[in-house]
């Protein structure tokens, strides 16, 4: 598995394509999953979704979701974090792994309200207690946090940016009560060397194309970055 698969699922024509992929990618992989499928349907266009759930024996989850607003146009939201949570599992077994859909309006954490009942309900994954939630993590250096978060989690990372951007199934597990949450994001240099936050604006534009991914971003935020934080979470 490398992080040039992005490309491919890039390649995705709908979100029923991207789930189709993720799963044969999995299979091939041989990780074991679980897809679990739900309806919902209040006045929204889309009323049938699926998460997809990578157990592990740890009380730690990274999530990422995988749905998107226009399909070309999902480079760095969300189908790098997709690949990393995949690498991520590859390279550490124990590690609890669920990739969401209904993140993107109008669904806006339909997902991740499901994740919350099986947590809850210690369904399908162990009583997990931490959970990092990954968006926009295809290019850039700068670890970013959601100012919204708090809780325990957020201490144990270190140096870090904080922006108030809202990410909604941060949002969600908040009002869960899932207070050990925090969303993670990358942002690359602007010209005066500081956090390029117009990166995020270029989610669900023409701009969010994969001629702004950055493939040694992606392995320096696995290989080194996240790397160096699981040896004292995990």
């Amino acid at each position: 598995m490398k992080h040039l698969e992005i490309f491919q699922l890039l390649k995705s024509k709908s979100d029923l394509d991207r789930l189709s992929w993720i799963k044969d990618k999995l299979t091939d992989l041989s990780i074991p999953f679980e897809d679990f499928n739900f309806t919902y349907a209040p006045s929204i266009g889309k009323k049938q979704f699926t998460n997809i759930y990578l157990p592990g024996s740890s009380s730690k989850m990274v999530i990422a979701h995988y749905d998107t607003v226009i399909p070309e146009f999902s480079a760095n939201d969300n189908t790098a974090s997709v690949i990393n949570s995949i690498i991520l599992k590859l390279r550490y077994p124990e590690l609890n792994v669920a990739i969401l859909d209904g993140e993107e309006p109008p669904c806006l954490g339909v997902g991740s309200n499901k994740l919350c009942e099986h947590l809850k309900n210690e369904e399908f994954f162990p009583l997990v207690d931490e959970i990092l939630n990954l968006e926009l993590t295809g290019v850039g250096r700068n670890v970013c946090l959601g100012a919204r978060q708090q809780g325990s989690l957020k201490p144990k990372i270190g140096k870090f940016h904080s922006f108030n951007v809202p990410f909604s199934d941060s949002d969600i597990l908040d009002r869960n009560n899932f207070v050990n949450n925090v969303v993670m994001f990358l942002l690359p240099d602007d010209s005066r060397g500081e956090p390029n936050l117009e990166y995020v604006y270029y989610c669900h534009t023409h701009k969010d194309n994969p001629s702004i991914i950055r493939l040694d971003d992606m392995e320096w935020f696995t290989d080194e970055y996240l790397s160096d934080f699981f040896k004292g979470w995990l």
